[in-house]
């Protein structure tokens, strides 16, 4: 997973950072662009269903966070509505991939992931 730098508050935690929660893990939308879709080249992968290589896009823009559909072949949808065009997120929305649902979560005044990341094994 590819991420860009975010700001950090003094807790340790991402000021004004949403962030994408797919299959119970939170990940954070720090860089000015994060793609969505089946390539290895993308930020998020899903690569199960009918998703595109590079499906959508959330871009922060203007201090607002933006989704895009990349001119997928099955489109994307915002809240069950088919995105056209950059329309604003919202924490809670529910962004739907194929089969996937992806959540907004975390956002603005520092608040962290609400699901603990998973436990990381040791390299051997």
């Amino acid at each position: 997973m590819n991420e860009g730098s975010g700001a950090h508050g003094r807790d340790g935690q991402d000021d004004g950072v949403y962030w994408i929660l797919v299959g119970g893990v939170e990940i954070p939308l720090r860089a000015p662009e994060v793609v969505i879709g089946r390539s290895e080249d993308c930020q998020i992968r899903i690569v199960e269903g009918p998703v595109s290589r590079r499906h959508a896009r959330v871009v922060f823009d203007g201090g607002r966070y933006f989704l895009e559909d990349l001119g997928s072949g099955n489109g994307t949808l915002l809240n069950r509505v088919p995105v056209k065009g950059r329309v604003q997120i919202q924490i809670g929305d529910r962004i739907f991939i194929g089969t996937r649902e992806l959540q907004i979560v975390g956002g603005p005044g520092g608040q962290g992931p609400t699901v603990p990341p998973p436990a990381r094994t040791p390299a051997s």
